[in-house]
C-alpha cells in the first residue's frame, strides 16, 4: 500500500497550486487518482473567488481562450464557469482600475485567493 498521508491501495499524486509558498499564501490541493477517469461533481463547492492581478478584460479574454463560459456580472464581480463545471468569481483588487477600467499598477492583491463558498446542510454545526 501507498502510505503518504495514509494507506491507499492505488497510486495517486497531488499538486499544490498557489501564488507563493504554502507558509506565506493560500494554496489549492489538486489530487489525481490513477485509474479513475471521472468523479460525480458534488454540490458543496459553490465557487472559488480570486482577486485579479491583471485588468478584467485581459482576465476574461484569457478565461475564454481556456474554455470558460461567458462571464456574468452581479455589479461588483464577474462570475465564470470553467470547462469542468466549477464556478469562479473574479473580484477587482481595490484601487486596481480607474473609472475608465484602466489598471493601476500600484494596486496588487498580495493574496489573490479571496475566498471559497461552500454549501452546508447545517450552518450552526458547520461553524462549531
Amino acid at each position: 500500500p501507498i502510505t503518504c498521508n495514509g494507506a491507499f491501495s492505488t497510486a495517486w499524486s497531488k499538486t499544490m497550486v498557489g501564488y507563493d509558498t504554502e507558509d506565506r499564501a493560500y494554496a489549492l490541493e489538486l489530487t489525481f487518482n490513477y485509474g479513475v477517469t471521472a468523479y460525480p461533481r458534488g454540490e458543496a463547492l459553490r465557487d472559488i473567488a480570486l482577486r485579479l492581478r491583471q485588468p478584467l478584460l485581459d482576465a476574461l479574454t484569457a478565461a475564454g481562450e481556456l474554455g470558460f463560459g461567458p462571464a456574468e456580472s452581479n455589479g461588483t464581480s464577474m462570475h465564470l464557469t470553467g470547462p469542468d463545471g466549477y464556478r469562479y468569481v473574479l473580484l477587482p483588487t481595490p484601487g486596481a482600475e480607474d473609472a475608465e477600467g484602466r489598471s493601476t499598477p500600484s494596486a496588487v492583491a498580495e493574496e489573490p485567493f479571496d475566498h471559497i463558498r461552500l454549501r452546508v446542510k447545517d450552518l450552526h454545526a458547520s461553524i462549531e
